[in-house]
């Protein structure tokens, strides 16, 4: 009998956290339909005011890795349900990328 390493009960873990009956909505990502969990920053209830007219929200989506089918690059502009946002960071945990994105608004 295999014993069970750590990873795998993060591979459950991961399929519960992007369950739609739990935390996911559906996210269309570049084109593609992504389950994902929106993570609003507390900043967004009064974003930043940086240009007369204009605020930066900011945001993170947990995505699975393989699901998204690349890994995106810091830098990289998104479209995100037919918004355009800025990769700002990427952090790749046991199988979920977390994306920090930026939008002007």
């Amino acid at each position: 009998m295999t014993v069970p390493k750590l990873k795998d009960y993060f591979a459950i873990d991961v399929s519960t956290f992007l369950n739609p009956d739990e935390f996911a909505q559906v996210f269309n990502i570049d084109g593609v339909d992504i389950w994902a969990v929106q993570d609003i920053d507390s900043t967004n209830k009064h974003p930043f005011g940086y240009a007369d007219g204009v605020s930066l929200f900011q945001m993170a989506l947990y995505v699975d890795s393989t699901e998204i089918g690349y890994k995106p690059t810091q830098g990289q502009v998104m479209m995100i349900n037919d918004e355009r946002y800025t990769l700002e960071s990427i952090i790749e945990e046991e199988g979920l990328y977390v994306l920090k994105l930026e939008a002007n608004r």
